[in-house]
């Protein structure tokens, strides 16, 4: 049954997955081939808020699904693509407020299509939904994590310098981040009333306040749901630190600690590699049919989905293995230092 559950949830994650592709990619059709100009495709991710926060929700769908087993992040990956999720939601529905769209027209763009576009938005849509739905479990998981830190601040009767420290650094900056963005959207609100002084009150302006005060709120969640995964794992990888540094101290160098430093950079290249290819691959596949067909959808898009992600799985699968056999070549050489210096 819990073997069946799980296999279930997988097959809905990866539903979820695939769903949320063309919302969040389709658009670098209209850019043309990547390989044209790859820096104007960055740049369109990274100047884009809506496309921006898409490339983070896939991006943690993405490693949700090739984490094994019930691994302590993997919760984080769908708790967070579910607040950022919303977020989008919520940042996309401001921005087009402010720009004095109706609400209808501001619901059709964020659920079910832009005007003259095919419904892209509605398999967004069904994607969130899927993903909220995959994500409630985990919410405990993590709300769990969560109160089992405060009772550990709050539940002793000596405060830890380690604990307080946290604790206050937590509280100022989460303190900092509302009044900030509060301050920002009361500064906001002000300048825009000044251009419906004449017209009486306008529901822009309450929707904007609305919005805005949700998207204060759901910064500060993020931001805690961050804090809660730092405080949780801080232990393991602060042991880790505390024997590099051990190591370092090793004046007569007796200890090499090129191996656990070269652990750390191939991971750090792993994961950038993987990062750089899980985005790379989408923009240019969508900006190769773009090149061909335009924004238009016909079905050979199909055709291109599976065409681009079997390219871009072998060129990952190419570049980290050229990581690996350098990597393992410079490990080598340390081993038999290590071998000969016992010897």
């Amino acid at each position: 049954m819990d073997i069946s559950f799980h296999l279930k949830n997988r097959q809905l994650l990866w539903a979820a997955f695939l769903l949320l592709i063309p919302d969040a990619f389709f658009w670098y059709a209209s850019l043309g081939s990547f390989l044209t100009d790859p820096v104007q495709s960055l740049n369109y991710l990274s100047s884009n808020n809506y496309l921006s926060i898409s490339a983070t929700v896939y991006l943690l769908i993405f490693f949700a699904l090739f984490v094994k087993g019930e691994r302590i992040w993997k919760p984080y990956f769908l708790v967070l693509a579910t607040t950022l999720g919303i977020y989008r939601y919520i940042s996309s529905a401001d921005t087009w407020n402010m720009d004095g769209l109706k609400a209808k027209t501001i619901l059709n763009h964020l659920f079910i299509k832009f005007e003259n576009q095919m419904p892209i938005q509605a398999l967004g849509t069904l994607s969130m939904i899927i993903i909220i739905y995959l994500s409630i479990s985990e919410f405990g998981k993590v709300v769990k994590t969560g109160r089992s830190l405060l009772n550990r601040v709050t539940g002793n009767s000596q405060f830890s310098v380690k604990s307080t420290f946290a604790t206050i650094v937590y509280l100022v900056v989460t303190i900092s981040l509302i009044v900030t963005e509060f301050m920002t959207l009361k500064n906001l609100s002000a300048a825009r009333s000044g251009q419906f002084m004449e017209s009486g009150f306008k529901w822009t302006l309450a929707f904007g306040w609305i919005l805005g005060i949700i998207m204060i709120l759901l910064q500060a969640l993020i931001f805690t749901i961050f804090a809660v995964f730092f405080f949780s794992t801080v232990n393991s990888w602060w042991r880790e630190l505390g024997q590099l540094w051990l190591s370092l101290k090793d004046f007569r160098i007796n200890k090499y600690i090129t191996r656990l430093i070269t652990g750390y950079m191939y991971t750090y290249l792993f994961l950038f590699t993987v990062i750089a290819m899980a985005l790379i691959t989408p923009i240019a596949t969508f900006g190769a049919y773009g090149a061909s067909y335009g924004m238009e959808v016909h079905p050979i898009a199909l055709a291109y989905i599976p065409a681009g992600a079997i390219v871009g799985v072998f060129l990952a699968m190419a570049v980290l293995l050229v990581i690996r056999l350098l990597v393992e070549v410079s490990v080598a050489l340390i081993h038999i230092a290590q071998n000969t210096s016992k010897s």
